[in-house]
């Protein structure tokens, strides 16, 4: 379908403009013929759509595949049929172009934040798989009006101050804050092991069924809180003033104040222990 003036094999008898050219027919002619050849097989379609794909990839440096395309790879590479699972990419046959590309970047977005989501045709059906994330830390991302859920390991919090986002079933391990302001955030049933508080002010938190196992407040001076239900364990104040505070029911252990100057604080039916 194109001239190929480097190759003078003269076995090569099916190169199409090569032999109208010697058999004289003129070069507007020729652009026509072939015009017309591309058309009825098809082939100017498939140029444009190539030229497209070219384009996107070199303007976003992806393209989308379909799910016959993801298939044929497959069993180039000799997997059986029985083992491929595709079925969630008969919903990504029936998106549009900017609608795949929506999916991808939120799930980029999900990836950043250690979410997954179960792929449905409808975006309120998206369902969350993970109930236990790791990591990433957040680092220099103020938040509101949001909750935390599930269980977070190795996610520290950093530089990230807040305001009404009360942690909810979110229990923490090896999850400080560190340089985090906190505001109008009770801690409800989400529990912290060695998730110290360092540097990060409270106000009008309450802490309510929410144990402490080795999380001190390391210079984390906090007004209007209260402990209620909330157990302690080798959890030290240290050099974290508190003002207008109640503790409640809630016993502690190995927990000592250490440079820790307290105004109006009460402590109600809240045991010590070595403290």
């Amino acid at each position: 379908m194109y001239d190929d003036k480097e190759n003078r094999d003269p076995s090569n008898f099916a190169n199409i403009p090569a032999t109208m050219r010697n058999i004289g027919i003129t070069q507007a002619d020729r652009d026509k013929v072939m015009e017309l050849l591309m058309d009825v097989s098809g082939t100017s379609v498939h140029i444009d759509e190539a030229i497209r794909l070219y384009e996107k990839l070199g303007i976003k440096g992806f393209a989308f595949v379909k799910r016959h395309q993801v298939e044929k790879l497959l069993k180039d590479q000799g997997v059986p049929q029985e083992e491929m699972d595709l079925e969630d990419l008969n919903i990504y046959d029936n998106m549009t172009d900017a609608q795949m590309e929506e999916a991808l970047w939120r799930t980029v977005e999900y990836i950043a934040t250690n979410k997954t989501y179960m792929l449905e045709p409808n975006e309120h059906a998206r369902r969350k798989r993970n109930w236990i994330s790791v990591g990433p830390a957040i680092v220099l991302s103020p938040y509101m009006f949001t909750w935390g859920f599930g269980a977070v390991l190795l996610g520290p919090v950093i530089l990230s101050p807040n305001i009404f986002c009360p942690p909810v079933l979110n229990p923490s391990i090896l999850s400080p804050w560190v340089l985090t302001p906190s505001m109008f955030n009770p801690f409800i049933l989400s529990p912290y092991i060695l998730g110290p508080f360092v540097l990060g002010p409270f106000a009008f938190t309450s802490f309510v069924l929410t144990p402490y196992l080795l999380s001190s407040n390391i210079m984390n001076p906090a007004i209007f809180t209260s402990l209620i239900l909330s157990p302690l364990g080798l959890c030290a104040d240290i050099l974290s003033p508190v003002a207008v505070a109640a503790n409640v029911l809630s016993p502690s252990f190995l927990s000592p104040p250490v440079l820790n100057p307290t105004t109006l604080t009460a402590s109600v039916l809240s045991p010590s222990w070595l403290s």
